[in-house]
């Protein structure tokens, strides 16, 4: 393993490290809350600009709207981190390695509008008109 390739998971993970060590805290996922409750809310809300009542289904829904924007952000980063590293020493298979992040930063970007709809749903209800 070329030592270029290793200090850059080290600092990958590094800032991993850092990442999650000084966001802000989150709302924890209910497992106990029915599928069923909350994966419509994502889907529906922002069309109909209706939620539900049940603030756990709420909670749910928008720990993992939160979940969505900030592993697009960080699928983001890690393939911009690629990329840039592929330009400073492009002999070696930086291609291989960002394909695995940037397949999963398609799947996030896919999922992240229904994700902003829903939390600006949410936040528009906390307001008053």
């Amino acid at each position: 393993m070329p030592w270029e390739l290793l200090l850059f998971l080290v600092l990958t993970g590094l800032c991993l490290l850092i990442h999650y060590s000084v966001r802000a805290p989150r709302l924890q996922f209910d497992r106990t809350v029915d599928k069923a409750e909350w994966k419509p809310l994502l889907r529906y809300s922002a069309i109909s600009r209706i939620t539900t009542s049940r603030p756990r289904a709420r909670a749910n829904a928008g720990a993992v709207a939160c979940a969505v924007i900030e592993g697009f952000m960080l699928m983001v980063a890690i393939v911009r981190g690629v990329l840039l590293a592929w330009i400073v020493r492009p002999d070696m298979y930086w291609p291989v390695i960002a394909a695995g992040p940037f397949v999963l930063a398609i799947a996030y970007g896919i999922r992240l509008p229904r994700s902003r709809r829903y939390l600006r749903v949410i936040h528009s209800e906390d307001r008053p008109a």
